[in-house]
């Protein structure tokens, strides 16, 4: 599979197939290798990947949704900056601490400055 060899795209895409509960991927559906496949693909820097899973498991396992969230932020992925801001602002998983709040919001301030300013050709909501 394009997975094992470096292609991580191919990982995430895997993943999201086993996570899927629909009549097509049934036969397929497997949550627990579909997170590994997604956490492969994120520890290998797929944005996607990451963002997908500070959003399954945020409900769950805030805390390690948190970790998803800054592995994210420092692939300068805006969605997970947001996720950790929110995080430490209002104590989802963690205590709440103000600074690292702070920082996660100046991280995102540089990303849309860098990132996302300069291709007005793409929309991005941002909540602070």
């Amino acid at each position: 599979m394009a997975c094992e060899y470096g292609y991580y795209t191919a990982c995430k895409n895997v993943g999201v197939i086993l996570l899927e509960k629909n009549d097509i991927w049934k036969d397929y559906h497997d949550t627990k290798k579909g997170r590994e496949y997604l956490h492969t693909a994120c520890e290998k820097k797929n944005v996607d990947s990451c963002y997908i899973l500070q959003r399954l498991l945020s409900k769950k396992h805030p805390e390690r949704a948190l970790d998803y969230a800054v592995k994210g932020c420092e692939l300068d992925d805006i969605r997970s900056c947001q996720t950790a801001y929110q995080m430490y602002l209002k104590g989802i998983g963690v205590e709440k601490n103000s600074e690292k709040a702070s920082f996660y919001k100046e991280r995102m301030g540089f990303i849309y400055r860098n990132h996302v300013a300069s291709k007005p050709d793409e929309s991005i909501r941002v909540t602070m």
